[in-house]
């Protein structure tokens, strides 16, 4: 690490959102805790964002800009940041979200008065509905213990936009997996727990998750998220074995949703002998079976 390094770097990996980079900018540069770096990769925009990253750095020499040459996927812009991050900590930020104000200063509080085990603090959010405006607060369990233990906080991360983590951590498990293009940082911090840091998470909400159209997760094209998530199984399926139930369940469903019954219904047996006591897989296991458009109606619905 270099002399006059910054305690964090904050990464902001981005693809063609010069439209919403400007919001998540602010919101690292209005921080109330200001010893950071901000680097931003981008992905081989083909919109303005270099120009609208440009304009930031104009004022403030703390912003690094880096733009991949090709387009590489959510992983490989993630490591970019991380092997030119210089902080002790690190903070990832989905270039749609924003920070509040008082994010790095809560969680940078809970590493230094922490153990060094710490090695990742999360916090809760606010699900933000872009056209109308409407905001959910989510905040994690209070019972964190058992899913630590058995992997399953990895699904109560719901985005990288909550988490801070340890630097040294990562030069400890390693960067996130190239090889997935979704789901990378559920990835990461599974292997933060077979490692053996300590996970804390803040009860409040610190960052606004705004669901919009182009928002990744949201995007109906499940066929091209069942090929990630076999990958993710099979690479966990001598551990985690609740994670590994719940990937399989996924599986399923997104087959399900593809209209493939009995792709789907096969993965859902594969989940129910990996999970014997997980009643959902049974209740997806029935709905699957006996009607494809209810399974959808239900999944859609629950969405919602």
């Amino acid at each position: 690490m270099k002399n006059n390094s910054p305690t964090i770097s904050a990464i902001i990996p981005t693809y063609n959102r010069a439209h919403l980079l400007p919001r998540a900018i602010k919101s690292v540069l209005n921080q109330t805790f200001q010893d950071f770096e901000l680097i931003i990769v981008d992905d081989a925009s083909t919109d303005n964002t270099g120009i609208v990253v440009r304009e930031f750095q104009e004022k403030d020499k703390r912003i690094k800009y880096i733009k991949h040459k090709k387009n590489k996927g959510g992983s490989t812009v993630r490591n970019t940041g991380l092997r030119e991050a210089r902080g002790r900590y690190i903070a990832f930020l989905d270039s749609d979200d924003g920070w509040f104000p008082e994010k790095l200063e809560k969680q940078i509080g809970f590493f230094e008065d922490g153990k060094e085990s710490l090695g990742l603090v999360g916090c809760g959010r606010y699900d933000v509905i872009s056209e109308i405006g409407e905001k959910k607060v989510v905040l994690p369990p209070k019972n964190l213990r058992p899913l630590i233990e058995n992997g399953t906080i990895i699904f109560q991360i719901h985005s990288a936009s909550s988490v801070m983590v340890r630097r040294s951590a990562i030069e400890n498990v390693g960067l996130f997996d190239e090889n997935l293009r979704i789901s990378e940082d559920r990835d990461l911090w599974l292997r933060f727990i077979q490692a053996e840091y300590d996970i804390s998470f803040i009860y409040e909400p610190l960052f606004n998750y705004y669901i919009h159209e182009s928002n990744i997760g949201a995007i109906d094209n499940y066929s091209k998220k069942i090929e990630p998530f076999k990958y993710f199984a099979e690479k966990y399926k001598n551990n985690f074995p609740l994670v590994v139930s719940r990937l399989l369940r996924n599986i399923g469903t997104f087959y399900i949703l593809e209209g493939k019954k009995r792709e789907g219904v096969r993965y859902f047996l594969k989940a129910i002998k990996k999970s014997p006591l997980t009643l959902q897989n049974y209740i997806n296991f029935i709905l699957g079976l006996v009607s494809v458009s209810l399974y959808k109606k239900i999944y859609k619905l629950r969405q919602g």
